[in-house]
């Protein structure tokens, strides 16, 4: 941390929230320019000659820095708290006086005095340092302490505030229980919909457990709850070697920074979801971080030592990981094999349970020419290529779905281990967009954890999808951890004002509970200017410099709609329409092949009001489509033998399949019985750029040869098929083939005229409308709940039909808004 920002003023709004920083003062204390103090005015007001001369003295004092925090941040009544305390001069001036002494005074949380006491410091001109003890004749009493700390030295600062808990067991005792259930996290039984931020520390960021102060915690805790924050994500991810370098050896100050964290959270009525580990589980001396016993022993003893701590607390629970790959080290955020004897393992059992031991029949599945079938598939073959030549595609397929596999059963793994060592408390794991695309899927781990979670950052255009993807039927779905990367022109300008940035964040949160999701978790509470990586350093609600960006705006009024909405909502009736992520297709590296999914779920929600359930194409089952009135099948080009069986079953107790596109045959190149008796199995044919729309799919009767057309560019006559079935001409049965994978074609009226007549034959109640603007409802027993969010340029009407009643609901341009209705279409709240 080379240099120290402080604001000399602040502008607050009405409501106390600084917006502005006129007068900064930058202290450079560390690097080339250490010593330099810089101020700067950023500001068209009037500055007089007096303000100006006392800016340019303080500048020239040069840098210092006044620093104080608790050796241990919780502590015993029994034990005796010490603070430690360093003053930092890196340039000294002819004539300064270092401080000798630092004067200490302490108060409960209710201002009252309760010791004085003075230290000395001790050190260089540049550097004095010193450690105070807290002796009162009494034991303080349970509860959050303020010490503030000052020195003499004619400098500015000359005194900093810091704090310390004595543990209050009946605050952590008080806790409330967080459980689950289709839809919603729940507090005690009740509807928990979740507004939440990602929170280290405004002063160190993420080095918070390691140089904690409660007192700057419980100051933006306290912010926090004003604003209606009811829940926060924080963690080690890669900090856990700190914490614990070696097995068992858990760092006691660790520890007890996350007794203070958890007790300042608890403090203001805010839950905590705290992150183990980051993007890759640590292996701990082993070879794989998943599979490795060595490695599953350390993982063990650390969160065991942990979770054991807060057991029967209901304020904290756990992510195990943030933003997994299953892959080595060097290459994050992907999906390949770590090729260490214990994965090499692992495959030749998952193959061995999944297709048999026979190496012939293993050559002739996979297509595979090498010398040993049982080989892990290499680097190279991942990726899609126009030329198979050295590729097995039909491998690498089988190693996405055991890498998954492995994931989830190491998921599963802690999180039994977590409820032995630490209660019921609820773990999860939290993946970002890359679950939805070639790492570990959501759709493939929900079993494994109590609720799914999706990080949507960069896919804009298909958020309302990402959610869809990361929910299951069966547990909850959170926008877990969302915000707004740094996007420059090409003058290294922001390209978003930061009103369109606070617009762009105000859609994502919608399209959270769109998407059936239980809430939102921003990221983050504070930008972290200590972030090597310029385009996350600008992230977050709160500026260095302490004021609030318009991203904050978002936050009070989504809080007061749902805090009136609670009580009223309960988890929502089941969707009448299902749509098949096409997991095969994906797990092979065919290009595009979920952009025909995400496009469709787009077109139902602003043309139809309509938005679907996701479910796996590797999880399709009877029991999870009972009840469906339309499954939609989109382009997937393979369909998994027990997926197919699964979508005849469900056609034969009445619902309706619609699938589009080609269907060649099973992952492995065999037409299975099911896909015979769905009758939708053929060879296809490439798309060409231009295909004739014939038969339900024509959105218009302009006659000649061809009624309409549609529009296969993008390249995707070299990767996307037709089926060679005629042109879908009525809807007449229960399992309905449309031969042209129009999700992908460029225009829209095409699809849309399908999707009308689908949703009329099996019965969906749809919502028409063409102006852009997306929109759900979903039923709760007693209300119902809209989510509408506007991706034009203008203001817009929305129709929606509610309760009986025809309702135009208006949305302002790139805005959004919630409604929620009771059971005589009367509205309870909007936002």
């Amino acid at each position: 941390r080379d240099a120290v920002v402080r604001p000399l003023v602040h502008l607050v709004d009405a409501d106390g929230i600084p917006r502005a920083a006129p007068v900064l003062e930058i202290d450079r204390m560390r690097g080339t320019e250490a010593g330099a103090r810089w101020i700067l005015t950023p500001t068209d007001a009037t500055l007089t000659a007096p303000l100006i001369r006392a800016l340019v003295e303080r500048a020239l004092e040069g840098a210092s820095e006044l620093e104080a925090g608790p050796v241990y941040a919780s502590v015993e009544a029994s034990e005796i708290p010490r603070i430690r305390i360093a003053w930092r001069r890196p340039s000294p001036r002819n004539g300064d006086r270092a401080p000798v002494r630092a004067q200490l005074l302490v108060r409960d949380d209710a201002g009252r005095e309760v010791h004085r006491t003075a230290i000395d410091l001790t050190g260089t001109a540049e550097t004095l340092h010193g450690a105070a003890e807290i002796r009162t004749p009494a034991p303080l009493r349970p509860g959050l302490h303020h010490v503030e700390v000052s020195i003499d030295a004619g400098l500015n600062p000359d005194r900093i505030t810091t704090g310390f808990w004595i543990r209050d067991d009946s605050l952590l005792d008080g806790g409330p229980r967080i459980t689950v259930t289709r839809d919603w996290l729940r507090r005690d039984g009740a509807v928990l919909p979740v507004i939440g931020t990602t929170y280290m520390a405004s002063d160190v960021h993420r080095k918070f457990l390691f140089e904690p102060d409660p007192h700057v915690w419980d100051r933006d805790f306290a912010r926090m709850k004003q604003l209606g924050i009811n829940f926060v994500r924080t963690g080690l991810w890669t900090g856990w070697q700190r914490a614990m370098l070696n097995g068992g050896a858990i760092d006691e100050g660790f520890l007890r920074a996350l007794d203070a964290y958890v007790q300042t959270a608890a403090r203001h009525d805010i839950v905590v979801n705290f992150t183990f580990f980051g993007f890759i589980p640590p292996a701990w001396g082993g070879t794989n971080p998943y599979l490795d016993p060595r490695a599953i022993e350390g993982q063990r003893e650390f969160l065991t030592i942990v979770a054991r701590r807060y057991r029967g607390n209901g304020w904290i629970h756990w992510d195990l990981i943030n933003e997994p790959s299953y892959a080595p080290p060097e290459h994050l955020w992907t999906n390949r094999p770590i090729r260490d004897e214990w994965e090499k393992r692992a495959w030749r059992r998952w193959i061995e349970e999944k297709h048999g031991s026979d190496t012939v029949a293993l050559r002739n599945l996979w297509l595979d020419p090498s010398w040993d079938p049982l080989e892990l598939p290499w680097d190279h073959e991942l990726w899609h290529a126009a030329i198979r030549e050295d590729r097995r595609p039909r491998k690498v397929r089988d190693f996405v779905e055991f890498s998954n596999a492995a994931v989830a059963q190491w998921a599963a793994t802690f999180r039994d281990i977590l409820r032995e060592a630490g209660g019921d408390a609820l773990v999860t794991l939290g993946q970002d967009e890359g679950g939805t695309w070639f790492r570990p899927s959501q759709q493939l781990h929900a079993e494994s954890i109590d609720y799914t979670a999706v990080h949507p950052w960069w896919q804009n255009d298909d958020l309302l999808a990402t959610g869809v993807a990361a929910k299951v039927p069966e547990k909850p779905m959170l926008f877990q951890e969302t915000g707004l990367m740094r996007l420059e022109d090409v003058d290294g300008w922001p390209w978003r004002s930061p009103e369109n940035a606070a617009e762009l964040l105000e859609r994502k949160f919608a399209y959270a509970f769109a998407a059936r999701g239980g809430g939102i978790i921003e990221w983050a509470w504070n930008i972290n200017p200590y972030m090597a990586i310029d385009n996350e350093s600008v992230i977050g609600f709160f500026r260095p410099d302490g004021t609030a960006k318009p991203e904050l705006r978002t936050i009070p009024p989504l809080a007061a709609f749902f805090r009136t909405a609670a009580p009223h909502l309960d988890d929502f009736e089941p969707d009448p329409v299902v749509m098949v992520i096409p997991h095969s297709r994906l797990f092979m590296g065919r290009p595009a092949a979920t952009d025909g999914m995400r496009r469709m779920i787009r077109l139902m929600a602003e043309r139809f009001g309509v938005v679907p359930t996701a479910l796996s194409e590797l999880r399709l089952t009877p029991e999870r489509l009972a009840g469906s009135r339309l499954i939609l099948v989109p382009s997937p080009e393979f369909l998994a033998a027990p997926a197919a069986e699964a979508l005849l079953a469900a056609s034969r107790s009445g619902a309706k399949v619609l699938v589009t596109g080609a269907v060649t045959g099973d992952p492995y190149g065999s037409v299975t019985d099911a896909l015979t008796l769905l009758g939708i199995a053929d060879a296809g044919r490439p798309v060409r750029l231009h295909e004739c729309v014939e038969g339900i799919a024509a959105p218009d009767e302009r006659g000649g040869e061809c009624r309409a057309d549609a529009t296969f560019d993008r390249n995707l006559q070299e990767s996307l098929l037709r089926s060679l079935a005629p042109p879908l001409a009525a809807l007449e049965g229960n399992v309905w083939h449309e031969p042209l994978p129009l999700e992908h074609a460029r225009e829209d009226e095409p699809l849309a005229a399908l999707l009308a007549a689908a949703f009329e034959a099996a019965g969906v109640t749809t919502h028409p409308d063409r102006g852009g603007v997306a929109a759900r409802l979903l039923y709760a027993p007693n209300a119902t709940l809209a989510i509408l969010v506007n991706e034009t340029a203008s203001d817009r009407q929305r129709p929606m039909e509610v309760e009986g009643r025809r309702v135009m609901i208006p949305v302002a341009a790139g805005r959004t808004r919630l409604v929620l209705f009771d059971g005589t279409g009367t509205i309870i709240a909007e936002k």
